[in-house]
């Protein structure tokens, strides 16, 4: 909505009279001050009044931002444009169109000075607490006047220069709605309350006048950030720093996967998976044989090899660049050969950027043996122990193009896909897994277990997957960017981008640019097609357990509960603790999330990092109470069972 000048000036007066809003440094409001310094393309909010142009990060921040977006992508100009201490410009929009924010954003704002935790609603704090006008921040829907329960985290400087503060909503936000984010109670240390940085000041208070990239905005300001936020019964003059922001499309993210899934299983129908035993060994005491199997996928990549992006037709849709060979790794335990009944049939995925080899670790050993189950498992392409180095290599070098690599986890679900059909198909007739004459196993049901990145990229798997009846989630969860900063294993990527550009706030913008990119393989994104709105071909019957363990360093609870929230799953009770959103799982619930307490610190958590190392992550795999569960689960029928006697504390 566009104001004349008069009109704007009327409203201005109006809403200062009702607020008691003023210039700070000249209370009668409109005062005419000398402009501020704002290159072409700068957001104007975070810039200060020193007369030099602002650093780029200071043009770029906050972010996401509706100032950013042009028509119905975002597009970064100017000054805004982040750059590589040599100059060249690194931007993430250039490599895909971004046409909104996350629905699962991070949500970066700064402030001047050593800003402190101290008063914002932290993630360990009572959620509904920062849905409330009175909160030291603030996200609300724009149209509705709805506050979302949302956490702050306060990136220490230590230094007296300026302070990113992150916002993370506890659930998914809507697609394609409009936002007000705002700090309205932050404080330095020491105590004392924030100020507003100067181009945000002119804003709040109306001395825009004699400013030409300042009031070009603020009737767009008054209209649709000031007066949402003064419905909500949020007094102007409170603000520190307020501005909007909205959300794509739930479609666009999904596209590629759809059709790659949709060509997956046009190729299946048109061609009998093609499966060759190549080898076979020997493995430790508890396997009698590995399999080494070779099969035929449709490729949909550029080029198999890591670094592979997705290959597109003339209109630019995914299309096939004809098959490849993927390896597939098949464990026979010795377990099941003792047993007349044949065993089942487990999907196993691997965690953090490793591989198949962790099929034959001692947990998923003792994982198969529990629930009679033969293993098989392929690795995540895109997030393999192939693609770390080039992982690593693009954030160090072209960091706009870290992401690429969900292009080729694309791939990785295709693949298993085909797997499975191959495992249900032409492997039942393969000599090494057949006894008199039989398969030694049951085709007609299929499961899948996937603990930490085995959980994460599983959670989109478990949507696209034709096959799959039950899906146990161990030690994962979602939203990328939510999960680096408390983890263990993700954290180090940050850290690598405080390398190359050697500036917070930089850095945690850039990390926000990450997660739209992320959105297409993020099982967030997927969470409404696992139980509910499934995919056309889904089993009828597909249910979920998911298992975390209480201070997990390697993958945050905060991401886990998300997760389980996105899924709509219940809890398991007792339960040694609550989780926001999750009503308590009745007896024999379809879906539900176990916890399991190892009673570790996890204060670590509230201070934006992850907790201390400890065992929990790896531990929960095999606790004596979880394997009870997935035993009871992981079957024709199976349920989800509460296996321990109270709280899992953690039996």
């Amino acid at each position: 909505m566009r104001l004349a000048p008069f009109g704007r000036a009327l409203l201005v007066a109006v809403v200062c009279l009702a607020s008691a809003c003023g210039s700070e440094s000249d209370p009668g409001g409109e005062a005419a001050l000398a402009p501020l310094a704002i290159p072409e393309g700068c957001q104007p909010l975070l810039v200060e009044a020193t007369g030099a142009p602002p650093e780029t990060s200071a043009c770029l921040a906050p972010y996401p931002s509706d100032f950013h977006r042009a028509g119905d992508r975002v597009a970064l100009r100017g000054a805004a444009r982040p750059r590589l201490p040599s100059g060249e410009e690194s931007d993430p929009h250039d490599v895909g169109v971004i046409d909104g924010a996350s629905t699962i954003p991070t949500i970066v704002g700064a402030l001047s000075g050593d800003v402190v935790r101290d008063g914002l609603p932290g993630v360990m704090d009572d959620p509904s607490a920062s849905a409330r006008a009175e909160s030291a921040t603030l996200l609300l829907e724009a149209d509705t006047g709805a506050f979302v329960p949302h956490y702050a985290d306060v990136v220490a400087r230590g230094d007296g220069s300026r302070s990113p503060v992150i916002l993370r909503a506890f659930s998914p936000l809507r697609p394609q709605t409009r936002y007000v984010a705002a700090i309205a109670g932050a404080r330095l240390e020491g105590g004392a309350i924030a100020t507003a940085p100067e181009g945000f000041r002119r804003l709040r208070d109306g001395a825009t006048l004699g400013d030409p990239a300042l009031d070009a905005i603020a009737p767009r300001f008054d209209a649709e950030v000031f007066a949402p936020l003064a419905r909500a019964g949020v007094a102007r003059e409170r603000l520190q720093l307020a501005w909007d922001f909205t959300t794509g499309s739930a479609e666009r993210p999904k596209t590629d996967m759809l059709r790659v899934r949709e060509l997956t299983l046009a190729w299946l129908d048109a061609n009998a998976p093609a499966a060759r035993v190549v080898g076979s060994r020997s493995g430790s005491a508890l396997v009698a044989r590995l399999l080494d199997v070779e099969i035929d996928v449709p490729l949909f990549l550029d080029r198999a090899e890591p670094g592979g992006l997705l290959f597109r037709d003339g209109a630019g849709a995914v299309a096939q660049n004809g098959t490849t060979t993927v390896r597939v790794l098949v464990v026979v335990p010795k377990s099941i050969e003792s047993k007349a009944e044949p065993a089942r049939l487990l999907g196993y995925g691997h965690g953090f950027f490793g591989g198949t080899a962790e099929l034959e670790g001692d947990a998923a050993l003792t994982i198969a043996g529990r629930t009679s189950s033969i293993l098989y498992g392929v690795d995540w392409w895109g997030m393999s122990n192939p693609d770390l180095s080039l992982v690593t290599d693009a954030l160090a070098t072209r960091p706009a193009h870290t992401a690429d690599f969900a292009e080729r986890a694309h791939q990785a679900m295709a693949n298993w896909i085909v797997a499975t059909a191959a495992m249900r198909g032409p492997m039942t007739r393969a000599p090494e897994l057949q006894r008199a004459g039989q398969p030694i196993y049951d085709p007609s049901f299929v499961a899948y277990f996937g603990a930490s990145q085995g959980h994460i990229l599983g959670g989109t798997l478990a949507a696209l997957s034709p096959d799959f009846s039950r899906v146990v989630l161990n030690v994962g969860g979602g939203a990328f960017t939510h999960l680096m900063p408390r983890s263990l294993n993700f954290g180090p990527f940050a850290i690598l981008l405080g390398a190359v550009f050697q500036d917070p706030l930089t850095v945690q913008s850039f990390i926000a640019m990450f997660q739209r990119p992320l959105d297409r393989i993020d099982p967030i994104t997927w969470a409404p097609h696992v139980t509910d709105a499934k995919l056309p071909r889904s089993p009828d019957d597909r249910r979920v357990l998911m298992q975390i363990g209480l201070g997990d360093a390697q993958v945050p609870n905060v991401g886990s509960f998300l997760h389980a929230r996105a899924l709509g799953l219940r809890l398991v009770t007792p339960s040694p603790a609550d989780v926001f959103g999750l009503s308590p799982a009745e007896e024999g619930a379809p879906s539900a999330l176990s916890l399991y307490d190892f009673e570790v610190d996890t204060t670590g958590y509230a201070e934006g990092k992850p907790v201390s190392p400890n065992p929990v992550h790896a531990s929960v795999r095999v606790n004596a109470a979880a394997l009870r569960q997935m035993e009871a689960f992981v079957k024709p029928g199976g349920t989800i069972l509460h296996a321990c006697d109270g709280p899992c504390d953690p039996e």
